[in-house]
């Protein structure tokens, strides 16, 4: 396959490489594009997924809060369903740690400043932690919501019973302490208001109050079942009739907090449980009624009908109106809480209940639901809504509720596959590339090799016939006996030897070169005198410079040149620059400079003519094996094309080098050798 047929199969294969390649690159980038997009739409869905999740949960906390009856808040309450005081009262479920690990407790914010904690008894690091937190600023806005009863004042809660107390007595404190809290004062004249009115409790917390009272003696006349019978005697218990009315958005925006009015729209399931509840507890369905500012107002209260003594038929039992608003989320004090106000219809009096939530819980709670929810290649994580994120391609808060919280999910790192994918199609192309032109550099290298040793066989041919040709006619002439005349014989003799020294020599080049590719040549150093043997080797080539027309000038430099010396290495050296500079160091001027010196610790040799030279561009080619110069003049000058290539390879098997230096006229070839002793 000749040149052009090799780069035309080379540059086919290159064109259909480069469109595989360009190929699988615009492949490679749209499969990422639309993975991308698949990626982000599943990462769409994992957050609407997560936010009704998280809705429907917090919601359901909601409603399961806002269906609490208002006495849970209290120390202990009246279970549903019981109608006697003898096992009516029992501790309230929120005196417990939570079922649900998102709460942390239960507050309740009293008409009279006063605070109520469920858990002061069982939990009291926490009741006191929690304590110090209500009275803080934060939570002023909260407190405001109370308000003192505005209705005619109530009878006061009796104090606990002391042990020791005749049953009749305490008897007769039960029936004060649940009875008559529900009786109106006697009307009153037309006075001024009492400005006394603001620091009261209200019907609600006397309620609580009583139920502590008697629950405390209960459990004091626990050991002695006459005594129990006697304060409970199947006293009636006060009815409560429940309420629920709604916030309104002027309410809410009074706060100055987070507060939101809860959705109207409830899901299925809470709302269920939510009935489920109320109807369990036995309270009304009734619609809503008034907004906090209308039930702020007191409503009346029918006197009750007193009790006919005379008769041993049960008091019936008295009913306490009482208007819930919804619980709802809000931000008091940098914490979430849920709250609530509960009103007594009767008096007035407005009480504010919290439920305190667990934000390292509420956390928590969120990475379970992203670690079930989401997959994990999608790699969804919770940060802070005002932290700025460049690296998430979806962002939302992960609810209405929790909106300081957003669920990111960050961009595909499909982009850096893809472009390492790229990256390698490209270096595979870019290989490929660099693979043809090697192969078709080596081609070409292969070419020139073998018109080099052909050029070479034919040189070395040419090389070996002429002188083999001579030293044939000429010892044909001497056995004929032709040649007469001593002088000529003498002459044809002296030819003779030149042709043989010369057959030597080309002889020994070709060794030489063959021993140096094959590594064999190992130097044979000697202690020697450079500058002498220098001199004797250009001394021994004065016959042939003579017979050319040649002047030689030697230049051995002053110091000391004794050291270890390659005799051979140098004298091939030496004889192979001669040759070069007489073959084409021709001119009118025919001079040839030979030099020896020291630099440092080298010793350099030089052989320099007056010939046309060699151009910049040429002397590294000329170092190459089988390579010549071909200027015009010059396409028969005998040669192999290895003098020069032998030089420098002798030169650096010796740890040197040779070169071409810069002249004012000529060539000057300066070969470098290390220089040392055989002792060192």
């Amino acid at each position: 396959m000749n040149r052009r047929h090799r780069r035309l199969w080379l540059s086919l294969v290159g064109v259909v490489v480069a469109a595989a390649v360009g190929f699988g690159v615009v492949a490679a980038v749209a499969r990422s594009g639309l993975e991308e997009r698949e990626r982000l739409a599943r990462a769409w869905r994992a957050v609407d997924v997560v936010h009704g999740v998280v809705e429907e949960s917090l919601e359901e906390l909601r409603l399961r809060e806002s269906a609490r009856p208002f006495d849970h808040y209290n120390a202990v309450y009246v279970p549903e369903g019981v109608l006697a005081a003898s096992d009516a009262l029992a501790p309230s479920p929120l005196s417990r740690a939570p079922d649900d690990p998102r709460l942390r407790g239960w507050v309740q914010l009293n008409p009279d400043g006063t605070v109520t904690l469920p858990f002061d008894a069982t939990r009291p690091e926490l009741a006191a932690l929690v304590r110090a937190e209500v009275a803080g600023d934060g939570f002023a806005p909260l407190r405001a919501l109370t308000a003192p009863p505005t209705g005619p004042v109530l009878a006061q809660a009796s104090p606990p019973r002391a042990s020791g107390s005749s049953p009749k007595a305490t008897r007769s404190r039960a029936s004060s302490s649940l009875g008559s809290l529900v009786e109106p004062a006697p009307p009153a004249a037309p006075t001024e208001p009492d400005s006394g009115l603001a620091a009261k409790q209200g019907l609600l917390q006397q309620l609580n109050v009583a139920s502590t009272n008697v629950y405390s003696q209960l459990k004091e006349a626990a050991p002695e079942p006459s005594k129990r019978a006697a304060i409970a005697q199947n006293e009636p218990l006060p009815k409560i009739a429940r309420t629920d009315v709604d916030w309104s958005d002027e309410e809410l925006g009074k706060l100055g907090t987070k507060a939101k009015a809860p959705s109207k729209k409830k899901p299925a399931m809470a709302q269920k449980k939510n009935l489920a509840n109320l109807k369990a507890e036995g309270e009304g369905d009734g619609d809503p009624t008034p907004s906090m500012a209308q039930q702020a107002a007191p409503t009346p209260t029918p006197t009750p009908t007193p009790p006919d003594t005379t008769s041993n038929a049960p008091t019936p039992a008295p009913t306490v109106a009482v208007s819930y608003t919804p619980m709802v989320f809000d931000e008091i004090g940098g914490q979430r809480v849920l709250h609530r106000t509960v009103t007594s219809l009767a008096d007035g009096a407005r009480t504010v209940q919290l439920a305190l939530l667990d934000e390292a819980a509420m956390r928590s709670w969120l990475e379970g639901i992203l670690a079930r929810r989401v997959d994990a290649a999608i790699a969804g994580r919770l940060i802070a809504a005002d932290a700025d994120d460049d690296r998430c391609a979806v962002r939302a808060p992960v609810s209405t509720v929790l909106d300081d919280i957003d669920l990111c999910v960050p961009a595909s790192a499909r982009g850096t596959g893809v472009g390492l994918e790229v990256g390698v199609l490209l270096a595979l192309l870019l290989l490929v590339i660099m693979v043809l032109v090697v192969l078709d550099r080596a081609a070409e290298r292969a070419e020139a090799l073998a018109r080099q040793r052909s050029a070479f066989v034919s040189a070395v041919s040419h090389e070996l016939r002429t002188p083999l040709t001579t030293l044939r006619m000429y010892a044909e002439l001497l056995r004929d006996g032709l040649v007469s005349d001593p002088e000529k014989a003498r002459r044809f003799h002296g030819d003779m030897v030149q042709e043989s020294v010369r057959l030597s020599h080309l002889v020994e080049n070709v060794l030489e070169a063959q021993r140096l590719e094959e590594g064999r040549r190992p130097l044979r150093l000697e202690e020697l005198d450079l500058g002498g043997l220098v001199r004797s080797v250009v001394d021994g080539q004065r016959p042939l410079l003579t017979q050319r027309g040649f002047q030689v000038d030697v230049d051995i430099a002053d110091g000391d040149l004794v050291g270890a010396v390659d005799r051979q290495a140098i004298e091939q050296t030496l004889v192979n620059l001669i040759e070069n500079a007489v073959k084409y160091g021709r001119g009118d001027d025919a001079h040839l400079q030979v030099a020896v010196a020291r630099r440092g610790d080298h010793a350099v040799i030089s052989v320099a003519d007056r010939g046309p030279g060699i151009p910049r561009h040429e002397r590294e080619r000329v170092f190459q094996r089988f390579a010549r110069m071909e200027r015009p003049g010059e396409e028969h000058v005998a040669g192999t094309g290895l003098g020069l290539a032998l030089v420098r390879e002798l030169a650096r098997a010796w740890g040197g080098d040779a070169r071409i230096v810069d002249s004012a006229v000529g060539c000057r070839v300066e070969v470098t050798v290390p220089w040392r002793s055989l002792a060192t």
